[in-house]
């Protein structure tokens, strides 16, 4: 499904009709000597759909099957099934499509060689040109995790925040490396938190919501059991926002 959001937008859309033009004008693979320019007209805009869609499917295989670790066997793994499905169709709708004898034609080998030339192509282009859109990125795989500002205070800025606490006018950064005590206002620590993703749960505590491994009753109240095995109190105030979270439900629940 993403493989198929991702050939219809706008910017595959272009590059399609980009390369319709070009190819038209320019007749690569031969056409411009064995083709008219109506034969090409006919010819290049349904070669290149087939081939542009055979290509999102086999990189959407490629994904499925390599995953977001692998990036160098993706790349491989999706210009060897893009080529072994967009040289054959290529090669037959030019059987079809072509007047010319079959001898003035590339063969079916030079029609593969010149499709996995303009397949690793495009593959290096997107992998190592800035600005071209990674595709476990744009499914948020791979993605590392969002960073707070806060973090470039603390003496470990990669350790994970799991929550903040005030305590003696300053506030208690709970990290995944330990404890570290900011002179700064609640409010502005909490403003720093963005963009990671937390809630409120009193007046002076604040968790991360990737650091919440369980909600549960202590003595009639609700409480936050975090990662690091802390427990945090929930007031009623915080409590309608983690339950439209899902957090807290009506009985103790895990996250």
């Amino acid at each position: 499904m993403h493989s198929v959001r991702t050939a219809l937008d706008p910017l595959t859309l272009v590059l399609y009709m980009v390369f319709v033009g070009l190819c038209v004008l320019s007749g690569p693979f031969g056409t411009f000597w064995t083709m008219t320019v109506a034969q090409r007209l006919a010819f290049w805009p349904l070669a290149l759909a087939l081939s542009f869609a055979a290509a999102y499917a086999m990189r959407g295989l490629a994904i499925y099957l390599c995953g977001p670790d692998r990036p160098t066997t993706f790349a491989v793994v999706k210009v060897v099934l893009a080529t072994l499905v967009v040289a054959p169709m290529v090669y037959g709708l030019r059987a079809v499509m072509d007047l010319e004898p079959p001898a003035a034609r590339p063969s079916l080998v030079q029609t593969f060689i010149y499709v996995v030339a303009i397949m690793a192509s495009v593959t290096l282009t997107r992998r190592f040109v800035p600005g071209i859109r990674n595709p476990f990125h744009e499914m948020g795989i791979g993605l590392p995790p969002p960073r707070a500002r806060l973090a470039d205070r603390l003496s470990d800025p990669e350790a994970q925040i799991l929550r903040l606490t005030v305590e003696d006018h300053c506030v208690d950064v709970v990290t995944s490396s330990g404890t570290e005590r900011l002179r700064m206002r609640f409010a502005d620590a909490v403003a720093e938190m963005v963009p990671v993703e937390g809630f409120p749960t009193h007046r002076s505590h604040w968790v991360a919501a990737g650091s919440i491994q369980g909600a549960e009753r202590d003595a009639g109240r609700w409480v936050l059991r975090l990662a690091n095995g802390d427990v945090v109190p929930v007031s009623r105030g915080c409590l309608p926002a983690l339950v439209e979270a899902g957090i807290i439900r009506d009985e103790p629940v895990e996250a």
